[in-house]
């Protein structure tokens, strides 16, 4: 792969703070992520966040057909100029704002740290989500994502209640340029489930009860915030098989989910 520096001078562009922007020089974590993702010619493959192409130039040669997203409106029209594929769209547009396609489709790419978080929420909870996705992002965000009781954590069972991670591989920071100062990873979603809305509202409502103080005991925390009476909440947990007096971090996603229909149909 072209050093960086030189690919820049090239496309007359420089990176954005403003935007995120860390783009791949290393061709391992390119060929990990594409392996992870199993992309064939039968699929369309969304990628988020498209910069230099790194990820791009492969995605064409392996997928029937390619979206690749970038917020960046200058990269975009330079990418779209370099990579004059036929089963490639290059569209300057933030992931965020962009309504995915009908039909069957996959994600993957490189997410820019400060929005990783909502672009994997968003794409989870789109009417049409898609077969799979597969990202790097934050090293920190993503152990937390994978995290699993006693350690649970209100991103871990947001994600899980959509979706089932794997955690894939380690990318250390020298594989970015401009170098950030963590390292990345990354996280394969497979099995991505459709809830009702009114099982999300539900799950959501709770759940975010529950680890409204993630240091107090649980029925604490249900009670003042589905307004119960101590008592009502610890009677309520008990009754499901959860102590009362655990704390949110605990609870398993079946355990949280139980607690959600119940809260549904009452």
């Amino acid at each position: 792969m072209n050093k960086p520096q030189k690919d820049f001078k090239i496309l007359q562009a420089q990176p954005k703070r403003s935007l995120s922007q860390n783009f791949l020089t290393d061709e391992k974590p390119v060929r990990l992520l594409l392996e992870a993702a199993g992309i064939t010619k039968e699929d369309v493959v969304v990628e988020i966040g498209a910069g230099l192409g790194a990820l791009t130039k492969e995605l064409v040669r392996k997928a029937g057909r390619v979206i690749a997203l970038e917020k960046d409106e200058k990269l975009a029209g330079l990418l779209a100029e370099q990579l004059k594929e036929p089963n490639l769209n290059v569209i300057a547009q933030d992931a965020l704002t962009w309504k995915p396609p009908s039909g069957k489709y996959k994600v993957v790419g490189n997410l820019p740290y400060a929005v990783a978080t909502p672009i994997v929420r968003k794409f989870l909870e789109e009417k049409n989500k898609p077969e799979s996705i597969t990202v790097m992002l934050q090293l920190e965000v993503a152990l937390r994502i994978m995290a699993q009781p006693p350690k649970m954590n209100l991103l871990a069972a947001s994600i899980q209640f959509y979706a089932s991670p794997s955690f894939i591989a380690v990318v250390k920071r020298n594989s970015f340029w401009p170098q950030p100062n963590v390292d990345s990873a990354i996280i394969f979603l497979s099995k991505i489930k459709t809830k009702t809305e009114t099982e999300s509202r539900s799950f959501f409502r709770v759940l975010k009860a529950g680890f409204s103080q993630p240091r107090k005991q649980l029925r604490n925390n249900i009670a003042s915030q589905l307004t119960m009476e101590r008592e009502e909440a610890g009677s309520w947990l008990s009754g499901h098989g959860i102590d009362s007096v655990r704390r949110a971090q605990t609870l398993s996603l079946e355990e949280w989910m139980k607690l959600a229909k119940d809260l549904k149909s009452g």
